[in-house]
């Protein structure tokens, strides 16, 4: 059924080409000429016939060692070898025939010419022995790919995975284009999952026969990538039994010591593994020489790395409320106006030494008094539990809270990867091969405070496996079919050591939220400005907190027809592939709660002084970002049609026409859990009442600096959206792509024997996933964050009873009770919870008319071929990008006309919004500013097109390079 309904595509092959021109010594052509091409390791034969103009073509032709047998009546037998197939590289060897018997051979040893003469697009083959013999730190062959011109490594992306961020392993820009949006396959098999184009499997160094790096003009059965294609191809057997088995060592004893470093740090590292191919061989039984060959490949990695830490920890008189040697703090239950009018005034904290006093402390031993100490009843009680979290300090100067402890830690990880082939001659028309990859990591965190909080990433561990199997059937040497199944699927967890504690031991407030959280696990508090600035670090990092548990499946079919005409090489391909994306994240289950030295500091407004650590065990934080999240299930649905042409023009020229059809769906989910924006849909919210600007919670200067004395907001707009609904019936938030399609024109002119000028132009569409918010799972239906009211007076007095008044619901909101109200889940197909929820908030969802991403790339290439092996090949080579994806794009951005308001714009007036938005955000306090009521949706504090097409780009560059075959 798939080759009625679908054209058989050339998809991602693996393969190579062999082609040439037999000639007399005259130059005159010879058609019908036997042409047999051999397999050096399985003995696979191919046969082909030269046409009317001599010219002779074997494609999908497995890289590796062959020889080439020609024959014809009246001359010697020709024979060459060997020569050398290699990935997605077409090899030219012309043949002079010489006048004679057949029965007598001419035999011909020489190099495989390095002149690509039939194809326009630019490239590095990495061969077997450069993959062998090249140095690699952690032998992971995906640091050879910046062996390419226009590769650039980035973040994260060198040594072996081991301890890697996974979305680093394939960060690389090729060819000028956004980085980590390349394409990698192994065996035709894409290793790239839907979700920001991540890596799901690195092959291992020995398992590879080749492969090659792509970067400019691919033709026309690529897609979904952007600047180039890195394709793997595994070693097969042969009929002779070869193995190898190998370890390499590294410890503390073996290794040097740094120049400048006194003792050798903790390290040791072990890399072992074998393999073993050769035909497949049952005494008495079978006997599969020439028929039946297998190829089994493991490797093993041990790492562990001992790290020293120097962090920054409160000192044990901060921890005990004394900020004597850290900065004057300040009460901000003191807080009163100056009568400038514009400043602040707050008593400065003294503690009492009599133990009577409501202002006691036992660390104050002066009878008057002792400034800039908090009294003990002042400590929150939940600060008081947390604190025990930040271990003392042991180095430094013990009343600095700066790099005051040192620590060793030891992190690193596992590896574990196992290919298995089996390759298959069933006759000699059909040749038959399955692999299957099975890849582990395992990551251990780092925790320097030896209490579980990891810096960065807490335990991850990744399971990949990766499955072909692949059929090419020669219906005649002019006429040949592959047929490609394959299946990839990525299990991907990380799991604090934390996860499942008891919220009870920081307050009966927090036991509430045991059951109401999407996972348990510790409260993280992070201190932010201020001379304690650094103190929690450790736990503001995306580790302490940060779940993922991820399921991603993609099953792909693809195909392929070829069918050699004369000067004609005619190629009709497609692809089908399912993403599914099975994913669930939250790097704060519980919250993040920021502390910074306001609401300690002598004035709000100037903020002298202060101490992020003294707010801290006060309990009275600036914000939080807590983040309830659903597991979502979704799915991108991935056609490609495309047909090509490679038409010998002449001798000498060579044309590569083809055109591409693709459909970079957007994203659907199982249950509908998708939102969009809609920014001139009438709001849901009521229309709220005018704004007097001559209140008295305004200056008396702002009615005449606005030039009216009050503000009528206009009829409210911009909503979100559903999908599935009478609105949008479609199930995907973003319109689906029909016209995506992609010329591709490359020529390749053979000048004479040993120069090429090659060069060509093609379009590309990109993956729709580049950014993160472009998948359901970041989507507001399917995440939410209650927020923490902190202040309702724009940070000059905490939310607490008895003062002031006014919090919502009256209760108390510092960090023993942050959520009163509970925590608020996310939506999902709620459409009214959904939209009252954003107001207040900066929701941001795709455009259902975002544009889809594309590059336009062109080259011009001049090859030359000098003695002794030598080739320098010159490119001028260059990349466009087209509405580039950005984070997102800010809708309610204050029109310039209202700049000229300076200051005034800060101004506190009534809130109009007061009692129509009761989410517990700033827009349900009484009072607002005045640049919040001139923005264009004044009902949100942000609104924002997720992934907008906003960007462009354009990369030139002149690439040399000389290659020498050894």
């Amino acid at each position: 059924m798939f080759l009625l309904a679908l054209p058989p595509a050339w998809a991602q092959t693996t393969f190579g080409t062999v082609v040439g021109a037999v000639t007399d010594a005259t130059s005159a052509v010879i058609p019908q000429a036997q042409v047999t091409l051999t397999s050096l390791g399985t003995s696979e034969k191919r046969s082909a016939t030269t046409d009317a103009g001599g010219d002779y073509q074997f494609v999908n032709v497995l890289p590796g060692n062959y020889r080439i047998d020609v024959e014809k009546e009246g001359f010697k037998h020709f024979a060459r070898e060997p020569v050398v197939v290699e990935v997605q590289q077409s090899t030219r060897i012309d043949v002079s025939m010489v006048l004679g018997q057949v029965t007598q051979t001419v035999e011909v040893t020489a190099q495989t010419p390095l002149l690509q003469t039939t194809t326009g697009d630019l490239g590095q083959v990495i061969a077997q022995r450069q993959v062998n013999e090249l140095p690699l730190n952690g032998r992971n062959p995906m640091n050879l790919v910046a062996l390419a011109p226009s590769v650039v490594p980035q973040g994260q992306s060198q040594g072996n995975p081991v301890g890697q961020n996974p979305f680093g392993y394939s960060n690389y820009q090729i060819g000028g284009a956004i980085t980590n949006q390349g394409a990698q396959y192994l065996d035709g098999v894409p290793l790239n999952n839907s979700y920001i184009n991540e890596l799901s499997l690195i092959p291992t160094q020995d398992s590879l026969q080749e492969f090659k790096v792509q970067t400019n003009n691919l033709p026309a059965e690529w897609g979904r990538f952007a600047g180039g294609v890195i394709n793997f191809t595994t070693k097969s057997g042969s009929n002779q039994l070869h193995g190898t088995a190998y370890e390499y060592l590294r410890n503390t004893h073996l290794n040097a010591r740094d120049f400048f470093i006194a003792d050798r740090g903790a390290f040791h590292q072990n890399q072992y593994g074998g393999n073993v191919g050769g035909p497949v061989y049952i005494p008495h039984a079978y006997d599969g020489r020439d028929k039946t060959f297998f190829f089994f490949s493991y490797e093993g990695f041990r790492q562990r790395i001992g790290q020293t830490f120097l962090e920054s920890v409160p000192t044990l008189a901060m921890k005990k409320g004394d900020f004597t040697d850290v900065s004057d703090i300040y009460d901000p239950l003191t807080t009163t106006l100056n009568p400038d009018g514009r400043t602040y005034h707050r008593d400065q904290f003294v503690a009492s030494a009599d133990a009577s006093s409501p202002n006691y402390n036992a660390a104050c031993t002066n009878a008057a008094g002792c400034l800039n100490m908090i009294p003990t009843a002042r400590f929150n009680p939940t600060s008081v539990v947390f604190r025990n979290q930040f271990v003392d300090p042991n180095t430094g100067n013990a009343s600095t809270p700066i790099s005051n402890y040192v620590a060793s830690s030891s992190g690193g990880g596992n590896n574990d990867e196992v290919v298995a082939r089996v390759d298959q001659n069933v006759s000699s028309k059909q040749h038959l091969y399955g692999r299957y990859s099975r890849w582990t990591n395992l990551n251990f965190p780092i925790d320097p405070f030896k209490n579980g909080v990891c810096q960065d990433r807490c335990t991850e561990t990744f399971t990949t496996h990766n499955a072909v199997v692949d059929d090419v059937y020669n219906f005649s040497p002019t006429t040949i079919m592959d047929l490609r199944l394959s299946w990839g699927r990525l299990a991907y967890d990380r799991i604090p050591a934390d996860v499942g504690i008891d919220l009870s031991q920081f307050g009966s407030a927090w036991a509430a939220l045991n059951n109401q959280v999407v996972l348990r696990d510790l409260p993280i508090p992070c201190m932010n400005g201020g001379p304690d600035s650094q103190l929690g670090n450790v736990f503001c990092s995306q580790g302490a907190g940060s779940v993922i548990v991820a399921r991603d499946d993609t099953p792909r079919i693809a195909g392929s027809l070829i069918k050699i005409k004369g000067p004609h090489t005619l190629q009709f391909g497609g692809e089908f592939r399912v993403d599914h994306h099975n994913y669930l994240q939250t790097n704060t289950p519980v919250g993040m709660f920021d502390f910074n030295s306001d609401f300690t500091s002598s004035d709000p407004v100037n903020k002298n002084g202060g101490s992020a650590f003294a707010s801290f065990l006060l309990g009275y934080g600036t914000d939080a970002n807590q983040g309830y999240v659903n597991p979502v299930a979704s799915q991108q649905i991935y056609p490609a049609l495309y047909a090509q042409d490679q038409f010998k023009a002449t001798s000498k020229l060579t044309l590569n026409l083809g055109i591409r059809w693709e459909q970079n769906g957007p994203y659907s989910e199982r249950f509908n859990r998708i939102s969009y924006l809609a920014p001139n849909m009438a709001t849901n919210l009521p229309q709220p009442p005018c704004v007097s600007l001559t209140s008295s919670v305004s200056p008396p200067d702002l009615a005449s600096a606005f030039g009216a004395s009050q503000i009528c907001l206009p009829a409210l707009k911009g909503e979100l959206g559903l999908v599935a609904t009478p609105g949008r019936p479609q199930r995907y938030s973003q319109d689906k792509p029909w016209k995506q399609f992609s010329p591709h024109l490359g020529f390749a002119y053979q000048w004479n024997p040993k120069t090429v000028i090659r060069g060509g132009y093609g379009l590309f569409w990109i993956s729709n996933a580049v950014e993160f918010d472009e998948a359901p799972n970041t989507d507001g239906v399917n995440s939410f964050g209650t927020p923490w009211l902190t202040s309702v007076d724009g940070g000059k007095t905490p939310c607490v009873n008895p003062t002031p008044t006014g919090c919502v619901g009256g209760a108390t909101f510092n960090f023993s009770n942050p959520f009163p109200n509970g925590i608020t889940k996310p939506p999902g197909r709620d459409l009214a919870l959904y939209q009252s929820l954003q107001y207040g908030q900066g929701p941001f969802a795709l455009l259902p008319t975002n544009p889809y991403a594309y590059y336009q790339q062109w080259n011009l290439d001049v090859q030359r071929e000098l003695p002794d092996g030598t080739l320098v090949d010159l490119a001028y080579a260059a990349t466009k990008g087209t509405h580039l994806p950005d984070f997102s794009q800010q809708l309610n951005a204050l029109p310039d006309k209202y700049l000229s308001l300076g200051s005034h714009l800060q101004a506190t007036v009534p809130n109009p919004f007061f009692g129509l938005i009761n989410n517990g955000t700033g827009l349900a306090a009484q009072n607002t500013t005045l640049q919040q009521l001139l923005v264009p949706y004044p009902q949100y504090t942000g609104y924002s097109i997720g992934a907008a097409g906003a960007f462009s780009s354009i990369y030139h560059s002149m690439q040399l390079k000389v290659e020498k075959r050894m």
